[in-house]
């Protein structure tokens, strides 16, 4: 008999060089992967210079009330 196994993961995190991208399902999800990198940079003497930090959000239809709450800050925005 064959089972089938299902594993999740999550990639919160890539990098390359000196660039980091950080992945998160949500608003609550990325302030924590922020707090993460700020102490990870506060612990090792790391300056992530925010002049050149940028956030692209995918939003579907159904969730559109998230734009609302970011008209303050730039981004780029794809509804999909």
């Amino acid at each position: 008999m064959l089972v089938a196994t299902w594993v999740i993961i999550i990639l919160g995190a890539l990098g390359y060089a000196d660039d980091i991208v950080l992945i998160a399902p949500s608003p609550s999800a990325m302030r924590k992967l922020i707090a993460i990198c700020d102490g990870y940079a506060s612990d090792y003497d790391i300056i992530f210079n925010a002049d050149k930090s940028k956030f692209i959000v995918f939003v579907s239809p159904n969730r559109r009330f998230l734009v609302k709450a970011m008209n303050s800050c730039f981004f780029i925005l794809v509804v999909i």
